[in-house]
């Protein structure tokens, strides 16, 4: 059970890593932000920052390891992301993006304090204080809820609109096979007590959460998009029809 949970925190760790290389490819690609909620990437980034900072003071080492690791190289490619949302965004202003810059490069400094905060840990790690208790319980509660939640806003504003563009569905993919892997690293831990219940219990209970939100997502993104190109061809039809028509009368 010991070597499945960290088979499962290894493979959650690289999953995690490329939660945003789908966006981030959508967005080079595209070149352009579509109908995005942007108070919902600022939750999930900001949520990236806590689950780091969660990394360095777990007191279970290889859970340690996994999180921080996975989160922190995630943050880096987020912030990308984040820059090329607000690049290819049609309606930005020069004060916007002084604002944006400036946001991100405070938290690249925080990521950067974490990072030496996490080569302290094993390099004075008698003096190192670590989260158990209720403190972690409290901490694992709070991280989660961050990226839990953070494309709700998304998702709510997608379905009152009726349109998901500019979100990647391979995002909302990759983050459900994401939900899957952590809960199974999470619960083999805890049965193979290499971590106690109280310590992961709101982490497992915020995955099943965002396991939900994510599949709602995942399966609307793939509705709708379907309904545009079902409409798309239904107009080059008529188009094409049209051109006939003025054809034939010539």
């Amino acid at each position: 059970m010991s070597i499945a949970a960290q088979v499962f925190g290894y493979i959650g760790a690289i999953i995690t890593v490329g939660l945003g290389i789908p966006q981030l490819v959508y967005q080079l690609k595209a070149k352009k932000t579509g109908k995005v909620n942007f108070f919902s990437f600022w939750i999930f980034y900001i949520g990236l920052l806590m689950w780091t900072a969660l990394g360095v003071w777990h007191n279970n080492d290889a859970t340690s390891i996994s999180i921080f690791v996975s989160n922190f190289i995630c943050g880096i490619i987020y912030t990308f992301t984040m820059y090329f949302l607000y690049h290819f965004y049609s309606k930005k202003t020069k004060h916007m993006m002084t604002g944006v810059i400036s946001s991100i490069s405070t938290i690249a400094g925080i990521y950067l304090i974490l990072f030496i905060a996490f080569i302290l840990r094993w390099t004075i790690p008698t003096k190192f204080a670590k989260l158990d208790g209720v403190n972690a319980l409290i901490i694992s509660l709070i991280a989660p809820a961050f990226t839990t939640l953070a494309f709700l806003p998304q998702f709510i504003t997608g379905m009152r609109k009726k349109d998901f563009h500019g979100v990647s569905p391979y995002m909302a993919l990759l983050f459900l096979f994401n939900c899957v892997v952590w809960l199974l690293h999470f619960i083999f831990s805890v049965v193979s007590k290499d971590a106690e219940l109280i310590n992961v219990v709101g982490m497992i209970v915020w995955q099943c959460i965002s396991f939900t939100i994510n599949s709602l997502q995942f399966i609307y993104i793939k509705k709708y998009s379907k309904g545009e190109e079902k409409n798309e061809t239904i107009e080059m039809q008529k188009i094409d029809e049209k051109t006939k028509e003025v054809l034939f009368q010539k």
